[in-house]
């Protein structure tokens, strides 16, 4: 690609702060390998003008592009894609891309749908955006398409229709945390997996440090607080007569089927080999893809 000029580095920069949050940003420089100081601190507006420049300047704006596009496939980043080579566009841009950045041996010809299913709101998420950003990034650059409710589900979308099509998903990659395993939603996802049978092979799980699903004592402490959730909403149910409790009865029967199966499936993970998350970022998720294509060839040849 050409360098941009600077109304086009101008342009670039406030889109890109239109389109990702801080979060998102940082992942441009995990994912493109890009180091700079005080990244974790440093404000917004700096990151952007830094990845823009770095990438301009080593030449590196097709991979700029191609991470935009895997986080946002259906925006048009028109400043990069206008400086693409006739070339450039006829060519895969998945297969040129991966070749040069990630390291595996083959890519699925044609493009595989993967549910992810993770606690993307909680306080302290910036481990889990970092590491979905760049799973997502990996992943599509081998032509495998990540669904997550925060960019598939649309203003006013049907939030636990949403989640029963995870529970259905052929393949769902499961980012176990300690908010995960106390949100109803999440839990939620979970246990329709489960329902729908072949568990294990289903769900392809990372587990984060908070989620210590391999002490006893704290799978416990996970039961206790679903038992909990349960005795509150019955407590508080008490207070008003039975027939204005409209869909809190449903709530009941979600938490009670938490708390009879989460032993077990924590108990099912815990057994697996799941790989640090470390291990996974620093492989590109090889691991996670390898695991993803078995299982998506099988399913093709049955």
């Amino acid at each position: 690609m050409p360098h941009l000029s600077l109304k086009e580095q101008n342009d670039l920069r406030v889109q890109f702060k239109r389109e990702f949050d801080k979060t998102e940003i940082k992942s441009f420089f995990y994912a493109l390998g890009l180091e700079v100081d005080n990244l974790e601190i440093a404000e917004r507006d700096k990151l952007l003008f830094d990845l823009i420049h770095f990438c301009d300047k080593q030449g590196r704006l097709d991979e700029l592009l191609a991470h935009a596009k895997a986080l946002r496939p259906n925006v048009s980043f028109s400043t990069l894609e206008a400086l693409q080579s006739p070339t450039e566009l006829l060519a895969p841009p998945v297969s040129n891309t991966v070749s040069n950045t990630l390291p595996h041996s083959s890519i699925l010809s044609d493009k595989a749908q993967v549910f992810i299913s993770y606690a993307w709101n909680e306080k302290d998420s910036e481990e889990n955006e970092r590491l979905v950003n760049q799973l997502q990034a990996d992943l599509s650059q081998r032509n495998i398409e990540i669904i997550r409710d925060k960019q598939h589900l649309g203003y006013k979308g049907d939030i636990k229709q949403f989640m029963q099509q995870i529970g259905r998903g052929h393949y769902v990659i499961v980012i176990l945390s300690d908010k995960y395993l106390k949100s109803k939603n999440c839990m939620f996802e979970l246990v329709e997996i489960a329902k729908h049978g072949d568990f294990v092979d289903r769900i392809f799980p990372i587990v984060l440090s908070s989620a210590n699903i391999y002490d006893p004592v704290i799978l416990i402490d996970y039961i206790v607080h679903w038992e909990q959730e349960i005795t509150r909403l019955e407590q508080a149910m008490k207070k008003v007569s039975a027939a204005n409790l409209q869909g809190i009865r449903e709530s009941i029967d979600n938490y009670t089927a938490i708390r009879a199966a989460i032993a077990n499936l924590i108990s099912i993970i815990a057994n697996m080999n799941t790989l640090t998350p470390e291990m996974h970022q620093n492989s590109h998720f090889e691991s996670l893809y390898r695991a993803l294509q078995e299982k998506i060839e099988q399913d093709n040849a049955a």
